[in-house]
């Protein structure tokens, strides 16, 4: 595989549109809530929650390389079969999430780039970590 292709990997792509996918949904469940529906802000919003949902991605596999390097199901992943190095993968998560945080806050508006943040921050701190002691 070459680099672009495990830097997409990285991304988890199935895992990111199902993201965009419930994202959609709660745009439109929701859009009766604001102002009259809007393509564009919708289109803005997929946009910053997919690179902010990839960004996530890549940090948490950036996070857990040591132990995916253990996991047979998991060794094969781009950092801990070192086609990507952890270094490359930590700073492309974090200028996905940055740009994808930047994005929703300038683009779509503050509360929504704060609530992708804490998405962020309690997948990465919170639930990584406790997915090694808890079921």
């Amino acid at each position: 595989m070459n680099r672009f292709g495990s830097f997409a990997e990285l991304t988890k792509p199935r895992i990111t549109t199902f993201i965009l996918m419930s994202a959609a949904i709660g745009f439109m469940c929701g859009a009766h809530l604001g102002p009259a529906w809007n393509w564009v802000v919708l289109l803005h919003m997929l946009i910053g929650t997919g690179l902010i949902a990839s960004g996530t991605a890549a940090l948490n596999q950036w996070y857990e390389n040591e132990g995916d390097a253990k996991m047979r199901r998991t060794q094969r992943r781009p950092i801990p079969s070192g086609r990507l190095t952890a270094r490359e993968g930590f700073w492309f998560g974090v200028a996905l999430s940055v740009a994808g945080f930047a994005w929703l806050c300038l683009e779509v508006n503050l509360l929504t780039g704060f609530l992708g943040l804490f998405t962020l921050a309690s997948y990465l701190f919170v639930y990584t970590p406790l997915k090694r002691v808890s079921p």
